[in-house]
This record gives C-alpha cells, sequence and structure tokens, in this order.
C-alpha cells in the first residue's frame, strides 16, 4: 500500500535476522493522546522553534533546526523512536494532475496519511543520535534539506549479506533477471508485485 511513496523495490528480512539487535519498532503517538500530551506540555517550545528564515524564489521557508540536547534531556533517547500516528507525505504529480492543477509552480500534492500503518522499524546510528531536527513546514524545500542533512548518515549503513535476505520484490521481469544476473545467491528469493497478495490499503485524502 506504500508504493507510491516509497517505490516498487522491496528488500526483506525475517525478524529472526541479526540486524533486527540494531533496530526497533516505532512507537506511534496519538497527538491528542496522553504520552503526547506529556511531552508537549513541557518541550513544546523546544521541539516547535523554526530554524532560519529564508526568502527562496519568492517564497518563505524556514530551515530544519537542530534540536538541542541539554533541553531534551529526559526524552533525548527516545525521539528518534517517535512518530505521530497520523501524518503527511509528498507525492510527486502524475502528468494528468498537472494539467488541472491550476497551480503549476506546485510539483507535488500534499497527503495526510495514518503513519501507524506502515509499521515502520528505526535503524538510529550511534555516531549521528544527536543530529536531530525540528521542522516548520513540509514541502519541497523542507524535505530537500532534510535529505542533504541525511546524506552524512552514509557512513553508517547497516549492512546484510545476501544470505541474510528473505525476499526481493519487483514490479517487472526485467528487473527480475537483471538481479538474478548480478546476484545469482538471491536465486528463489526474487518475486514480482504481482505474485504478493494484496492487502486492502488505507485511505488517504488529499489537501
Amino acid at each position: 500500500m506504500h508504493r507510491e511513496d516509497y517505490g516498487d523495490y522491496v528488500i526483506s528480512f525475517d525478524k529472526s535476522w541479526k540486524g533486527t539487535d540494531s533496530i526497533t519498532p516505532l512507537l506511534y503517538l496519538n497527538e491528542n493522546g496522553p504520552l503526547a500530551k506529556i511531552i508537549t506540555e513541557k518541550y513544546t517550545r523546544e521541539i516547535t522553534k523554526s530554524g532560519t528564515c529564508k526568502n527562496v524564489d519568492g517564497k518563505l521557508f524556514y530551515e530544519p533546526r537542530l534540536l538541542e540536547k541539554a533541553k531534551l534531556d529526559d526524552i533525548w533517547p527516545f525521539l528518534p523512536y517517535f512518530k505521530a500516528t497520523l501524518g503527511h507525505t509528498l507525492r510527486k504529480k502524475t502528468d494528468e494532475q498537472k494539467a488541472h492543477d491550476p497551480r503549476p509552480e506546485y510539483d507535488h500534492i500534499w497527503l495526510t496519511k495514518p503513519l501507524e500503518d506502515e509499521m515502520e522499524w528505526r535503524y538510529v546510528p550511534d555516531k549521528h543520535r544527536d543530529a536531530l531536527y525540528t521542522v516548520r513546514d513540509y514541502e519541497p524545500k523542507t524535505m530537500a534539506a532534510l535529505d542533504k542533512l541525511n546524506e552524512n548518515t552514509k557512513d553508517s549503513f547497516l549492512k546484510f549479506d545476501l544470505a541474510d535476505v528473505k525476499t526481493v520484490i519487483v514490479p517487472t521481469e526485467g528487473d527480475r533477471a537483471a538481479i538474478l544476473n548480478g546476484f545469482s545467491a538471491l536465486a528463489g528469493k526474487v518475486r514480482l508485485w504481482s505474485e504478493i497478495p494484496q492487502k486492502a490499503s488505507s485511505t488517504s485524502g488529499a489537501q
């Protein structure tokens, strides 16, 4: 159900994989629930501060702002593992959407989606554990700035061997052939989306 947001290619692992010792499922917070209220009542000012405001092409843009560990000490170790139950994603417009949208300057649409359906497990490298940022807006320039910050973590990839892989999922027979040509150890593990039972997707609303 998340292909439109994250792409058509999947590498999956069994939960017994040794790498699970380095990752953990996220804790999804209902933003109106008791745990979120405890956090926001004490830390709202720190987690909502904006970064530097810039004028880019005539539009205001707030840069991501590095959080201050000393002011969030009680909950700092947990922050990378919190996520709202309901959030947003930016999806590139299709050609048809571009043709009918009166705002040609926007190449993405903003979708509201239930993030808890993703059931995300997250790896946070020790080396970058203190590089936590807050953002004010969720739009292309903000996401580009965050992507640039994420580039710094490429020295800390979580590694795996081909033997650890349970399944690889690809969209076409050509993709399957290309992968098996380069990685013969994955024989019997590469499947097409058409071979995977499809579950009904959750409803998401565009804004």
